[in-house]
């Protein structure tokens, strides 16, 4: 029995498979591990799951496009860049959420599917549609030319929001909305 040397043998297709599904398992377990330990690190600094979300977890689910969108960008691909950083987000958003929504509609009787918004939900929105009028008005401004001030802006409106969020979550300011004690008991 000898191998042949002008084709891979037959049962590399089946290594390469073992490999893929092995690889996502890995991949899965390490962000599984990576979200226990942010969590364990909340509970000890005594920060809510939404503060926690909002922040940490958020980076960390950025993390691999704010490298592909810099590699991009640094290999002359500056508007797939700028255009990632919203697409990629948005299409993560509406797969994610509208599959989740679906299935939940579809197991309840009524075909209703409900959502919680959690202490900092109405933060998101009032700083989301800031973001969003700001970013569009500031490209309407400089037809629609992505500088860097623009980008500027936007960190800048970033920061603004997590400092409001963590002053919220420390309850010097009081967040939009109304007031939530034990993380999502509204109280009217």
């Amino acid at each position: 029995c000898t191998s042949r040397t002008d084709r891979p043998p037959v049962y590399h297709l089946a290594y390469a498979a073992l490999a893929f599904v092995g690889s996502i398992q890995v991949i899965y377990v390490v962000a599984q591990e990576v979200v226990s330990l942010l969590v364990t690190i909340g509970l000890v600094l005594n920060l809510s799951k939404s503060m926690l979300g909002l922040s940490v977890l958020a980076w960390g689910n950025s993390i691999g496009d704010l490298f592909s969108n810099i590699t991009l960008a640094k290999r002359g691909y500056g508007r797939m860049a700028f255009a990632a950083s919203f697409g990629g987000p948005f299409f993560n958003l509406c797969l994610g959420l509208g599959i989740t929504m679906i299935l939940k509609a579809l197991r309840d009787k009524q075909h209703i599917a409900f959502s919680r918004e959690g202490a900092m939900g109405e933060n998101c929105e009032a700083f989301l549609v800031q973001l969003l009028a700001t970013v569009l008005l500031a490209l309407l401004l400089t037809s629609f030319q992505g500088r860097r001030s623009v980008g500027i802006i936007m960190v800048t409106i970033y920061a603004v929001f997590l400092v409001f969020c963590l002053l919220g979550e420390l309850q010097v300011v009081h967040p939009y909305g109304t007031d939530h004690h034990n993380e999502g008991e509204f109280v009217n």
